[in-house]
C-alpha cells in the first residue's frame, strides 16, 4: 500500500514512523534504495506521553460507536 504508518517500535523503544519507498514520487532515487523511510521519533515535549493518553483515553471518545479500524488516524 502506498501508505505510512506510525506504530511502536519493540526493538528501538520508541514511535517509529515507516513509509514505504512506492509512497513517494521519486521511491526509485538512490535515497531510498527500494527500502523504506523510516524514522524514530525523539520523545521531545513530552510526545509519547501524549501519544499513550490518545491512544488509552481520547481515541475511543473521539470514535464513539462506530467500529475501530485500528489506525491511529480515522478519517471519517
Amino acid at each position: 500500500m502506498k501508505r505510512g504508518e506510525l506504530r511502536w517500535s519493540s526493538r528501538d523503544h520508541g514511535w517509529e514512523i515507516l513509509i514505504p519507498s512506492v509512497a513517494f514520487r521519486n521511491s526509485n532515487s538512490s535515497f531510498f534504495g527500494s527500502k523504506p523511510f523510516r524514522l524514530i521519533l525523539p520523545d521531545l515535549g513530552g510526545l509519547y506521553e501524549k501519544i499513550e493518553a490518545y491512544v488509552d483515553r481520547h481515541r475511543s471518545r473521539l470514535i464513539g460507536l462506530a467500529a475501530d479500524p485500528g489506525t491511529f488516524f480515522v478519517i471519517s
